[in-house]
C-alpha cells in the first residue's frame, strides 16, 4: 500500500525530477544569494592575506591548515596571479595548490591543460582548450595536473 502511494506520487506529471531546477528564484532572492557569495569570497581573500602577513611576521611555513591560508594569500600577491586574479579558483585549497606552481606553470594552467611525455619533452595541448586553473577549479584537479606535469 505504501509502495503504491510512492509510485503514484512519482508518476505525477507536475513533480520535478530530482536535481532539476523547475522553481525559479525571483530576482531579489537571486541577487541576495550573489551578494552573500561575493562577501564570502572577499572574506576568504582577506583571511588569506592576513594569514600570509602573520606568517611573514611570526611563523614558518610547515604545511598546516593556517599556513595553507597563508600560502594562498602569498600566491595572490605574485605578479602573474595578480594579472589574472579574476580567473583564480575560489577555494582556499585550490589557491594553495596554485601557490605550489611556478609562474610559467600558472600561465600554462590558465591557458590549457597541457601534457608532456617526459620532463624535457615538448608540451602538447588537447584539441579543445580546457584550462586547469579556473574560477571553479578544485584542489584535486590542480594537484593531479601538477603531479603529472
Amino acid at each position: 500500500m505504501l509502495q503504491d502511494a510512492r509510485e503514484d506520487k512519482l508518476d505525477t506529471p507536475n513533480t520535478p525530477k530530482p536535481g532539476s531546477n523547475k522553481t525559479p528564484l525571483d530576482a531579489s532572492e537571486a541577487e541576495k544569494i550573489k551578494k552573500i557569495a561575493t562577501r564570502i569570497r572577499e572574506g576568504t581573500e582577506e583571511l588569506e592575506q592576513e594569514a600570509y602577513d602573520l606568517r611573514l611576521q611570526y611563523l614558518q611555513a610547515d604545511g598546516e591548515k593556517f599556513t595553507k591560508y597563508a600560502a594562498a594569500g602569498e600566491a595572490m600577491q605574485r605578479a602573474v596571479v595578480k594579472n589574472y586574479a579574476n580567473r583564480m579558483p575560489r577555494g582556499v585549497t585550490a589557491r594553495y595548490e596554485v601557490s605550489l606552481l611556478k609562474d610559467d606553470e600558472i600561465k600554462m594552467g590558465l591557458e590549457n591543460r597541457f601534457t608532456r611525455s617526459a620532463i624535457d619533452a615538448e608540451r602538447t595541448a588537447p584539441k579543445k582548450p580546457m584550462p586547469v586553473i579556473r574560477v571553479d577549479s578544485t584542489a584535486k584537479e590542480i594537484r593531479n595536473w601538477r603531479k603529472k606535469w
